[in-house]
């Protein structure tokens, strides 16, 4: 969303950008993110309120009706919907000012984890019925649009792969093994992200979970699994645990990694068909990575040789830990290389801004 954002202000033709959320305790209500871009989050009153379904229906309602106000007053031309859950209210706001919609499915919406029953059925419903109001959706790998292309066959999703945008500092390394006192000739893996379940986090800790000999383990991030980890990194000196870093710098603190651990379990379609940011951000780092075997995932690693792809990781990545060369590890940065000469934010989301062109076009014409 961010890097969108920054997209669409560098091209010159807006005057401003706001991205509205929710306002929770402890945030801005509004916040300037770039010089043409505020983020407004919306103060709901009856936040306090339980979170059962109806007064969940509730907040949901009273957020809705101040997103709409805001933006028929600042007469919003283009509005970008970046879930489901915000697709009804941009849908409005498209009839009331006649603007353009963008529906930007960052996940497969409808097929994603812990998403089932009778709510799963009604956001089946929702997306099919709304959908065919947008002016053009986004989706993150083929495998998506083509499941969109086949559920509803007016769409025909624009792919802007989740590729981040290198920052200035990635030329330098920080001091992530002089931290945990790693040697250089030792081997880092590193697991970027979210420490959340369905990332593969459990299975991790078991292969590692003993002191392998000149072998490490690093987790970058935060979520619901931290103390866990901090655990096992108490009785293992191997595993180490480091806090969630800034955007910006992620890559910069993956180029100390020898290997990046990208082990999404195969629980729902959207994992099933994700192409994840994490995996670019350890190629842009110059990190080879591990992978479950998904479809995309599969594709995009075979074609540039940049990685390894575990059919039964739950049975193959302690051994694969154990026996990996160096050698190996040399031959798959090979690969790397070539994929970081290919990914280039600016040149990924180029159909995306060509759309965008295309609305200003016309906007300026009335």
């Amino acid at each position: 969303m961010f890097k969108e954002t920054e997209s669409v202000i560098d091209s010159g033709h807006c005057e401003e950008v706001f991205i509205l959320g929710l306002w929770k305790e402890g945030l801005l209500k509004v916040e300037q993110f770039l010089p043409k871009c505020k983020i407004i989050r919306i103060y709901v009153s009856s936040h306090c309120l339980p979170n059962n379904l109806f007064f969940s229906i509730l907040k949901y309602l009273e957020w809705s009706i101040k997103v709409i106000v805001f933006i028929c007053r600042n007469r919003i031309a283009i509005i970008h919907a970046h879930s489901l859950k915000t697709l009804p209210v941009a849908v409005l706001a498209k009839f009331i000012l006649n603007s353009t919609l963008v529906y930007d499915a960052h996940e497969l919406e409808t097929e994603s984890n812990g998403l089932k029953g009778k709510l799963q059925i009604l956001c089946k419903v929702i997306e099919r019925f709304l959908i065919k109001f947008t002016d053009e959706v986004i989706t993150v790998s083929e495998s998506i649009a083509d499941y969109y292309k086949v559920q509803y066959s007016s769409t025909n999703p624009i792919v802007v792969r989740n590729i981040p945008r290198l920052p200035p500092q990635n030329l330098h390394r920080t001091n992530l093994r002089k931290k945990f006192k790693i040697h250089n000739n030792d081997l880092l893996f590193l697991y970027l992200g979210g420490f959340v379940y369905g990332r593969g986090i459990d299975l991790i800790l078991n292969s590692f979970s003993s002191d392998l000999d000149k072998v490490h383990l690093a987790f970058i991030g935060s979520g619901i699994l931290e103390n866990k980890i901090r655990s096992v990194a108490r009785l293992h000196s191997n595993v180490h645990l480091h806090e969630p870093v800034p955007s910006d710098q992620v890559i910069t603190h993956a180029r100390e990694a020898d290997i990046g651990l990208c082990l999404i379990e195969d629980l729902c379609l959207s994992y099933r068909f994700s192409l994840p940011n994490k995996l670019f951000e350890y190629l842009l780092a110059g990190v080879p990575v591990i992978l479950n075997d998904l479809p995309e995932q599969r594709k995009f690693v075979e074609r540039y040789d940049c990685g390894w792809i575990l059919s039964n990781p739950q049975s193959e990545l302690g051994d694969f830990v154990k026996n990996l060369s160096l050698e190996e590890i040399s031959d798959k940065k090979r690969g790397v290389d070539k994929a970081r000469c290919e990914l280039n934010w600016d040149t990924e989301v180029a159909l995306y801004m060509k759309f965008v062109d295309r609305c200003f076009a016309q906007f300026d014409k009335i």
